[in-house]
């Protein structure tokens, strides 16, 4: 196996975990913001609502660094898919870049 097929080959799970990542942290800043709003509306003692609003805030600061991961990540993937000639790790690294691209999209 070439190098240049090696590297495709990571750098395709790369992008793969990072786009599942990514999804998955904007959802769960989501779930963390909505049970944050609830317990609003429910009259929470102001401790538990505080400690709310950490796990929110850690939960927001993590999707920044992740799509920033996932740019670079892709931005690699690129490279290396030009660079590369041919076979079937191609097709794999192509489809990751599309579902990073999707991922990437902005937020409605």
């Amino acid at each position: 196996m070439s190098d240049i097929t090696r590297q495709l080959k990571i750098k395709t799970g790369s992008v793969k975990r990072l786009c599942k990542e990514l999804i998955m942290y904007r959802k769960e800043q989501l779930q963390h913001e909505k049970k944050l709003q609830q317990m609003k509306l429910a009259g929470a003692e102001p401790h538990q609502l505080k400690h709310q609003e950490n796990v929110v805030a850690e939960a927001t600061a993590v999707v920044p660094d992740t799509r920033e991961r996932l740019e670079t990540a892709s931005l690699e993937l690129e490279g290396l898919i030009t660079a590369a000639k041919e076979g079937p790790e191609l097709s794999a690294a192509r489809d990751s870049l599309q579902q990073a691209a999707t991922a990437l999209e902005p937020e409605q």
